[in-house]
């Protein structure tokens, strides 16, 4: 079930992703959208730790098992949960930026790592780009990373829309497919890729929370149906 932090966390995203874009040169205005992804997160909550771009070894210092040491544009902790974040600002975000942010976790993953013990790391890729490519979208799903964008409205966002809304069977029905919902679409990756003993070399695979490409593009209905059955439109910014 989602929790409240979830809830904050992914519709802080949405807001900053569907403000309106820096003006100048792409490449200093897609820096620009990675450093202000990570101050406004930064605020939002009272983080155990917090770290932002351009900083290596980051998010509980979390180095690859080839070695690699990583950067993220945004690690928060709190509550045993691990937020990490990757912002981009590009014209058409492809399933190949999906594939290396989650290259980048299972490296991760496959190292040793004692402290993070009991953290659920919970992968977020937030565009604040014009087009987000099909491929993108199943590929987010599939490894149950939370696409955050100015062009669908997350089942996150769809919870806290409910908070405003008057209580009824319908509402309820539909609030209780849209925690279903968000389950699936985000989903810690840890719990994809884990020891298989605490302290084995030997990694368990749950295909299970894998998706494949039915069972992805099913999901992906079902988002888009919750969308158009929501009782009155999601703001994009509040």
């Amino acid at each position: 079930m989602a929790t409240s932090l979830d809830v904050l966390v992914s519709t802080t995203l949405a807001h900053i992703a569907c403000a309106k874009s820096d003006r100048g040169d792409r490449a200093i205005s897609g820096q620009s959208f990675e450093r202000k992804v990570f101050r406004v997160l930064e605020g939002i909550a009272a983080w155990e730790h917090c770290v932002g771009p351009d900083h290596f070894d980051m998010a509980l210092d979390l180095v690859g098992k080839t070695g690699t040491h990583y950067e993220f544009d945004g690690a928060f902790l709190a509550q045993n949960t691990l937020y990490v974040v990757e912002a981009k600002k590009v014209k058409v975000l492809t399933r190949q930026h999906i594939g290396i942010f989650v290259h980048k976790l299972l490296d991760i993953l496959l190292a040793s790592h004692d402290h993070f013990d009991g953290i659920a790391i919970m992968p977020i890729l937030v565009s604040a780009g014009p087009q987000i490519s099909p491929a993108a979208w199943l590929h987010a799903i599939s490894w149950g990373v939370l696409l955050v964008s100015p062009q669908r409205a997350t089942p996150q966002e769809y919870l806290a829309h409910f908070e405003r809304l008057p209580e009824s069977v319908a509402a309820a029905d539909l609030r209780a497919e849209c925690e279903q919902l968000a389950r699936w679409l985000w989903r810690p990756i840890d719990h994809l890729v884990y020891p298989s003993q605490p302290t084995s070399l030997l990694y368990t695979i749950a295909t299970d929370q894998i998706l494949d490409g039915d069972t992805c593009r099913r999901l992906l209905e079902e988002w888009e149906q919750c969308s158009t059955r929501m009782p009155t439109r999601v703001p994009a910014v509040s």
